[in-house]
């Protein structure tokens, strides 16, 4: 059981929480139980855990951020799609009509990605941004 202090939940809605029929007085673990299952639900990566995804690894260096993914083999390499944003990657063309968002870690120079196909496997080298240095902003005051 997790340390979430139950006291002070019911507390806060003026009283303690009423058993349900059949839940034999262990409602407030039926809950927790509940709630622990959504959030490691909500909270964990489902790069690749459905079967539509596109499964890939996100590498990154100094000075780049390279994505590595294996295409299915019903899709043609010609039939996919990559547009690159300051801070994501989106493969569409994939089956169904799908499209695959990829969000990175770092912004990087859109303008400047390479994606290289191979053996079923599609790399997309995308550089860093250079300058990503702080600057001062003015601030007005009235």
């Amino acid at each position: 059981m997790s340390g979430f202090d139950w006291k002070s939940f019911e507390n806060f809605f003026g009283g303690k929480l009423p058993d349900m029929p059949g839940m034999n007085g262990d409602f407030n673990k039926w809950v927790e139980d509940y709630v622990q299952s959504i959030l490691k639900k909500s909270f964990t990566p489902t790069n690749g855990n459905k079967k539509e995804d596109l499964s890939y690894k996100v590498l990154e260096t100094d000075k780049h951020i390279i994505i590595k993914t294996a295409l299915p083999e019903n899709v043609s390499p010609n039939d996919i799609n990559i547009r690159a944003g300051a801070n994501q990657i989106k493969i569409s063309g994939l089956p169904n009509n799908r499209s695959q968002n990829i969000i990175l870690p770092s912004v990087i120079n859109h303008r400047k990605c390479r994606a290289q196909f191979k053996k079923r496997n599609l790399h997309i080298k995308a550089p860093k941004m250079e300058n990503q240095e702080l600057v001062n902003i003015s601030v007005n005051y009235e």
